[in-house]
């Protein structure tokens, strides 16, 4: 996949996911500016362009980290267009892949939270 330059401080920056494919920028932005002030909004499309098809994905940037994270935390699981939507942190590294997940290209979704298991050491 085609990675997308989006610039910022990834501290403002939200990723929406399970976006209705018709949302366009301006429907998410009305959406997402109950947390804060939106300084940017671009849904993600297949081939890279505006014309293409969207990929129910969105980065939105706020004017500050505070904001961003009241947009996780108010917004996610709310409804667009009929939708539940996903609002994480938004991240630029590839995403881990768990078992049977499909497949965003790298820097189009946040890494999912991650759990560390620490075994205890082994005595001989």
């Amino acid at each position: 996949g085609k990675s997308v330059q989006v610039h910022g401080d990834q501290s403002q920056m939200v990723y929406v996911a399970n976006l209705p494919f018709r949302a366009a920028w301006q429907e998410v932005k009305d959406h997402m500016k109950s947390a804060g002030a939106v300084e940017f909004v671009k849904v993600l499309k297949q081939d890279g362009f505006e014309h293409g098809r969207s990929k129910g994905v969105a980065c939105v940037r706020y004017s500050t980290p505070q904001e961003a994270a009241q947009a996780i935390a108010t917004l996610n699981g709310t409804e667009l267009m009929g939708r539940p939507i996903t609002v994480d942190k938004w991240t630029t590294g590839p995403p881990a892949r768990t078992a049977g997940e499909g497949g965003a290209a790298p820097g189009m979704a946040p890494e999912p939270p991650t759990t560390l298991i620490v075994a205890p050491p082994v005595v001989p």
